[in-house]
């Protein structure tokens, strides 16, 4: 793991008692993604294991994509609204959100040999 690494602060891991299937960090049968800040741009790298195929076994499922996103997008939306009120993750009152709509319009099979940014 390099410096960077050990240096990021990762969205989810503030999200006390996050049971989530694609986020929470306190569920350990789910996705368990880490999202963090580079700049100001949120990034998420998923390693995808071989549970998480599709009917071809080199292709990513569609819906463990879906709530890739879905997490992602909302943990982003709930470390900017911390960040705007000056706040740690997980500090004081508790902000969350959740996703009232996703729609995924998938361009091309997603190969499950490498991590997905």
């Amino acid at each position: 793991m390099s410096q960077s690494e050990l240096k990021r602060t990762y969205f989810q891991d503030g999200l006390h008692d996050n049971h989530c299937y694609g986020c929470g960090a306190w569920n350990d049968k789910g996705l368990r993604i880490k999202s963090y800040w580079d700049g100001d741009e949120a990034v998420c790298t998923f390693q995808p294991e071989p549970h998480h195929t599709a009917m071809p076994p080199d292709v990513m499922n569609g819906g463990t994509i879906a709530a890739v996103i879905d997490c992602h997008s909302v943990c982003t939306s709930i470390a900017e609204a911390y960040k705007t009120e000056g706040r740690d993750i997980g500090d004081g009152k508790k902000i969350w959100y959740a996703t009232a709509s996703l729609t995924v319009n998938y361009r091309k099979p997603t190969p499950i040999d490498g991590p997905v940014t």
